[in-house]
């Protein structure tokens, strides 16, 4: 199993409200002589990351981002987490088989998150720590 191909079974799962997840261990293992020996392999990194990332997570939808990009929203204590990837699919603009060219969106800067359900007032920004900061 390819390490994207793994993420992406997780976060499908989940959002289909799955109560258990099993994966075969990210080991190889060898016999030398009379013992076996296990080596962890690049999954058991990934797996543990995607566990411990998104265990105990409520599934909350799919967010359209952008033509040819998947975005899962899943929220864990009032904290939002969205786990994307795009699809592989450059964008087009229909007519000659070309690729657009994306214009500049504005976006809400890295460091401005806010608990999912909680609208910004006017004045503040809700930071990661709990914190408000007022503009």
């Amino acid at each position: 199993m390819q390490i994207r191909d793994l993420a992406q079974r997780v976060a499908y799962a989940l959002s289909a409200d799955v109560e258990r997840i099993d994966i075969k261990l990210p080991f190889t293992v060898e016999r030398v002589g009379d013992q076996l020996m296990s080596q962890p392999d690049e999954l058991l990194l990934i797996a543990r990351t995607l566990m411990t990332t998104l265990g105990g997570t409520t599934f909350r939808g799919k967010v359209p981002i952008a033509e040819g990009v998947e975005a899962f929203l899943f929220e864990r204590d009032g904290q939002g987490i969205m786990m994307l990837w795009d699809r592989g699919i450059a964008p087009t603009d229909g007519k000659d088989g070309r690729v657009k060219t994306p214009r500049a969106q504005p976006r809400r800067a890295a460091n401005e998150c806010r608990p999912v359900g909680q609208r910004d007032t006017p004045h503040s920004v809700h930071r990661p720590n709990g914190q408000h900061q007022l503009r």
